[in-house]
């Protein structure tokens, strides 16, 4: 049997979908290289639009914002990141470790991808987005909701006796991310600033307990 032919609505409808991945590839390419070229703070939406051959209001409808962009280009090694994650959670990884195992798998990103820093933490710096939740889909959060894994991991501490049930898993893995983001903005070493943030939200400012665990 064959299949009925699409509509002239439908045709029309998918050249335009078509058309709009097409430009979104070509805006989030030449992002990429301006920022690896240039830096994230000298890289304009203008600039991204006149390399990617489209008007700038073109780029503000597919993304919203330069910030935006940054976190697309971040979406890759987020799954990486998430799906490994998962996987400890699965294996039933104690708290402190699979804890400070995220914060570290986040470190390695600062380290080997100067996106991260330079251009997604800075979004969310420059975009006045680092306190409360995310409204926006424009919110490079929303995009990349790093919490999200670090969140499943408290989760799954109070399922196995770790933390107690009346933690707040979304609102303490906001809290410790956004503390961790401030150290990396700052210039603090990456793996070190991992480990500080691990002990600060395990074991309470004195670390004593995380120092003998480690």
């Amino acid at each position: 049997m064959s299949q009925a032919r699409p509509t002239q609505q439908e045709w029309r409808h998918g050249v335009a979908e078509r058309r709009q991945e097409q430009s979104r590839a070509r805006i989030l390419k030449a992002a990429r290289e301006l920022f690896a070229s240039d830096g994230y703070p000298s890289v304009t939406v203008e600039r991204i639009a006149h390399a990617a051959g489209v008007g700038s209001a073109t780029v503000y409808n597919r993304f919203g914002s330069k910030a935006t962009i940054a976190a697309y280009l971040f979406i890759p090694a987020f799954k990486e990141v998430q799906q490994l994650t998962e996987a400890d959670i699965v294996a039933h990884l104690p708290l402190e470790p699979a804890v400070r195992t995220y914060f570290e798998r986040l470190a390695h990103l600062a380290l080997t991808d100067p996106l991260f820093v330079d251009a997604f933490l800075r979004g969310v710096f420059e975009s006045g987005l680092l306190a409360g939740q995310p409204v926006s889909d424009s919110d490079p959060r929303r995009v990349v909701p790093l919490p999200a894994p670090l969140a499943a991991i408290f989760r799954a501490g109070i399922r196995q006796g770790e933390l107690l049930s009346a933690v707040d898993a979304d609102h303490i893995a906001a809290l410790a991310l956004g503390a961790f983001m401030v150290a990396l903005a700052r210039g603090d070493e990456p793996l070190r600033a991992a480990h500080l943030i691990t002990g600060l939200f395990l074991y309470g400012i004195d670390g004593q307990a995380y120092g003998s665990v480690r």
